[in-house]
This record gives C-alpha cells, structure tokens and sequence, in this order.
C-alpha cells in the first residue's frame, strides 16, 4: 500500500514538472508572437500605410519573424537546445595569494603580477593555475612586460605544477627583460601553471620604468 502511494505521488510529481517545462516555453513564443504584432501595429498607424497584408517589405519582416518564432517554439517545446547556445562552464584561475586573476568568462581571463599596475614588490613568489573544459586547451599571451632583466622572471608549464616539474613540460623557461613581449604560448593540456618570482629589489630596471606584467589567457 505504502509503495502504491509512492509510486501515484512520484508519477504526480512528473506530471507537474512536465507541464511547467511545456508550459513556460510556449508562453514564452506567445510573448514574442505579442510583440511582434504590436510592433507591426505600431508601425503600420504611424507610417499612415496600409495593413501589414498589403505592405511587401513589412509583410516579408513579419513572416521572417513569425517563422523564427516558430521554430524556436519547436525546439522547446521538444527539449532540444541548439549546441550554438550551450553555455561552456566559466574558466578557472587562482593564486597562492600573491598575484591577481581577473575578468574570468567562459572564454578565458586575465592574470596579473602583485599590485598591477603598481610595482610587483621584491621576494615575490607567485603561483597562477589555469584550469578550462577538459576538451580545451589554454592559449597565454603577454600584454605587458616590464621583468628586471635576469633577476627576476616567469615560468610557464603545461598543466603541472611547479612542484613537479620536468624539463620536457616547461612552456616558457625564465621569460625576463622589458624590450620585448613574450611569444604566445599554447598548452597541450586543460591546465597550465605560471611561476613567478622576484629579488630583493628591482635596481637593474630602466630609471622610471615600473615593475610589472599582465597577461590574457584564452580557452582555444
């Protein structure tokens, strides 16, 4: 009996969430279908021309609409969702507290050095971990460089961290110097790590140069 009273209850439940999820999708077409005519109605009474029927350039307007509405109204009402509208999970960036991820979206990022765009600091070591969707990998690319020359620099290494790094694994092996961008760098992997690390000062930068870098990161 109890069973009997679980089984009429579970198929109650599927009922209700099936009609909500049939419900809202068609009353949303019927929405768009209501401003479509108001706006048709609108532009007709104040254009002072005759009904939409008669007019070839409106008329052509209003069944391109009408027909996207439609169509769209299939696709909820039948569950499917165009793989154009799928949403990619957000990247993933973060630091051992020292260093900034920012502006993170489903297509990449930006990561900082310490302070930026102020001056990074002396005895800095910094961890930045890149993580996208696992079918994808991970492009880095230097929009400002300003290292102290051989004293200070950055590693970059495909998808392991610092602590366990081989030489077969380093994408970028002590990037340094202020003249130049690095080239960009491409992962082979969904992960990639960025080690940087300062001296006790920055005495070897040009006078008035500021001690700095950031870079964009994008899910390829």
């Amino acid at each position: 009996m109890l069973f009997f009273k679980f089984v009429t209850c579970l198929q109650l439940a599927l009922y209700l969430m099936f009609g909500a999820l049939l419900y809202f999708p068609v009353r949303l077409a019927n929405i768009k279908m209501e401003i479509v005519n108001l706006i048709a109605s609108k532009l007709t009474t104040s254009a002072s021309v005759a009904p939409v029927g008669t007019h070839p350039i409106m008329a052509e307007s209003i069944e391109i609409a009408a027909a996207e509405i439609q169509a769209d109204e299939e696709v909820l009402i039948s569950g499917i969702i165009p793989t154009a509208i799928m949403l990619r999970p957000l990247t993933i960036c973060s630091t051992n507290g020292c260093g900034t991820c920012e502006n993170q979206t489903s297509e990449g990022g930006i990561i900082s050095s310490p302070d930026y765009p102020e001056d990074y600091g002396n005895d800095r070591a910094c961890v930045y971990t890149i993580r996208v969707a696992s079918d994808q990998k991970i492009q880095l690319s230097f929009t400002v460089f300003h290292v102290e020359l051989h004293y200070d620099w950055i590693d970059i290494y495909d998808g392991i961290t610092p602590s366990q790094i081989s030489p077969n694994i380093t994408l970028g092996f002590s990037l340094t110097g202020y003249d130049l961008l690095p080239i960009e760098r491409n992962s082979t992997l969904n992960v990639m790590t960025i080690h940087f690390v300062s001296d006790h000062d920055n005495s070897e930068l040009p006078i008035g140069e500021i001690a700095r870098w950031q870079a964009k990161y994008t899910a390829i």
